[in-house]
Parts: C-alpha cells; sequence; structure tokens
C-alpha cells in the first residue's frame, strides 16, 4: 500500500503537468462562461439549459481527459520502456496499475470538483432570465479563466515552476473562494436559483461517472495506445449509454450474452441527475449511496481486468 500510495500521488501531480489537460480545464470553464449568456429569455427555462449542457461537456470532456491522463502517466512510461525499470525496485505490477489507476481517478474527481464549483457560480449568474448578476459573472471569469493562469505564469517566470500543474492547484484555490463569496453576496437572483446542495449532490454523483471513465482508460491503456484506448472509451461509453436498449430488453428474455453485456458495460444513464434537477425533484440519500456502491463495484471490476492485462504485458527494461 506504501508503493501504491507514492505511485498514485506521482500519478496524479504528473498528470497535471500536460498541457493537454490544461486545455481540456480551459475549454470547459470557457463554455460554462458562454452558458448563462445563451440563457437568458428562456422562458425561465435557464437552469434545464445550464445543467443539461454542462453536464454534457462535462462526460465528454471526461472521456477526452481519462484517455490523455491514463496515456501520460502509464501509456508513455510503458511506450518509452521506463515502466519496466520500476519493477526493477519492490515494486509489483499491480501496486504500479493500482497506483496509477487511483492517480487518474483522482485527477478525474478533481475535473469534476473544479467543474461542479463552476457550474454553482454560473447558476448564482443567471438566477433571473432577463438580466445576469455581472458581479459574480465577472468573479466567475476571473477565478476560472484569469488568475489561474496568470498565477501560473508568474510562478513560472518567478520561480521556475511548472505552469500547468500551478495554474491547477490555483484553479482550485481561486474556485473555492469565488464560490463561497458568490453563496453569500446578495442579489436579485439568489432566493431562485441559488447555490443548493441538490446540484452538488447531483454533481457529485457525476464525479463517480468521472472515476469510473479514469479506471476503463488506464484498464485499455495496459494493452493498447491512445488512439485504441480513446476508441474503446468511446464504444465503452456508446455501449454503456445505450445498454438498457440494446441488451436490457435481451437481458431480460434470457439472452445469455445480453446479460453479459448488460452487467459488464457501466451503466452511465444511473449518474445522470440533469432532468431530476431540472424539475427540482430531491435526489435521495438512498440513491447517492447507490451510485457510489455501483461505482465501486464497476472500478473493482475494472481494476481487476486491468492487473490481469497487464501481468502478460512485455516490458523493455524490465529485469529478469
Amino acid at each position: 500500500m506504501h508503493n501504491t500510495f507514492h505511485i498514485a500521488r506521482g500519478a496524479f501531480l504528473e498528470s497535471l503537468r500536460d498541457p493537454a489537460i490544461i486545455v481540456i480545464f480551459f475549454v470547459t470553464a470557457l463554455i460554462n462562461i458562454i452558458l448563462p449568456v445563451t440563457a437568458l429569455f428562456v422562458f425561465r427555462e435557464q437552469f434545464r439549459m445550464i445543467v443539461d449542457n454542462f453536464m454534457a461537456t462535462i462526460l465528454l470532456g471526461g472521456l477526452i481527459l481519462s484517455v490523455f491522463s491514463a496515456d501520460r502517466v502509464m501509456g508513455k512510461e510503458i511506450s518509452q520502456g521506463t515502466a519496466g525499470f520500476i519493477f526493477s525496485k519492490p515494486v509489483s505490477r499491480v501496486e504500479y496499475v493500482l497506483g496509477k489507476l487511483l492517480g487518474v481517478m483522482t485527477l478525474m474527481v478533481f475535473y469534476g470538483f473544479c467543474s461542479s464549483m463552476e457550474l454553482l457560480i454560473s447558476l448564482r449568474c443567471a438566477g433571473d432570465q432577463f438580466r445576469l448578476e455581472w458581479g459574480i459573472y465577472a468573479m466567475l471569469i476571473v477565478a476560472s479563466l484569469v488568475l489561474p493562469y496568470l498565477g501560473g505564469a508568474l510562478r513560472n517566470f518567478l520561480k521556475g515552476g511548472n505552469f500547468c500543474q500551478s495554474s491547477m492547484l490555483i484553479l482550485l484555490v481561486s474556485l473555492i473562494v469565488a464560490t463561497s463569496i458568490a453563496h453569500f453576496l446578495p442579489g436579485h437572483s439568489k432566493g431562485e436559483e441559488g447555490l443548493n446542495g441538490q446540484v452538488a449532490i447531483g454533481f457529485m454523483i457525476l464525479s463517480f461517472a468521472l472515476a469510473l471513465m479514469g479506471s476503463v482508460a488506464i484498464t485499455m491503456m495496459t494493452r493498447l495506445r491512445v488512439t485504441g484506448t480513446f476508441i474503446m472509451m468511446f464504444l465503452v461509453f456508446l455501449g454503456g449509454a445505450t445498454a438498457d436498449y440494446f441488451f436490457g430488453i435481451a437481458a431480460d428474455k434470457g439472452n445469455v450474452f445480453a446479460r453479459l453485456m448488460h452487467v459488464m458495460l457501466p451503466n452511465w444513464q444511473s449518474f445522470w441527475q440533469a432532468e431530476a434537477l431540472a424539475i427540482k425533484i430531491n435526489i435521495p440519500t438512498a440513491y447517492l449511496i447507490w451510485s457510489f456502491i455501483y461505482m465501486l463495484t464497476m472500478i473493482c471490476f475494472f481494476s481487476s481486468l486491468a492487473c490481469f492485462l497487464f501481468q502478460g504485458r512485455e516490458l523493455h527494461g524490465e529485469a529478469s
């Protein structure tokens, strides 16, 4: 467990250094900033528009993020032959895979946490269908687009720190501060849509899906490269999203193959709570617990599969 923890910590910090990762965070924040403006004059449906569109953006961004992060922390080490040298130390392949998996999952949860705060502030801006909370809107822009990258550039220039990693850590701090301020600032829209616990719970469940994506990406990366992993991730996502339609009906009729596919493919619809949030249905605590247990079950399955696939992988530089 000691080796696994250090590998996971190193994988998480290493993933924050990837320029592709920072682009995904930037584009996600940019889309979130645009949404409140496009949701004006929509007959009081601004809440639904912002939540639906941003949650869909997070799922798509999470799919891409999982592939790039898995390649950064594991794929490149395998292709360059540096992974084999790790096993010359007292580190097993299982510890290596689990460490990388936990590191990528931590990044995915980090992405979901930052995105959830951006969504909460965005909803606070668009509480009224005819006008925005311009002060909070400006604070959202500064906290998500200006301050993190300006701070990362200054730290890189003054102290030589990594720009991407510094920007991501500053982004986390700035969003926490901005979310706290937005919650307590007075405004005409606070009574309508402000920061509410149901949105936070809905995004917590969505973060379970992001963590699961990370485990699937690491599993694919044990045998495939970036292109193959991305294709398989897309197929797993598409298959899991439509599993109830394509396999669920046949599984109920006793088809063994359909039942097996229905069980193995992650049911992404279980983590999608945008509709419940839009019609203001409270998400039960029992459902939150059930989603967490389902996520853990699927992660255990994919982590076991990843360890099994990686056991037979030939690595350059591994001590015989």
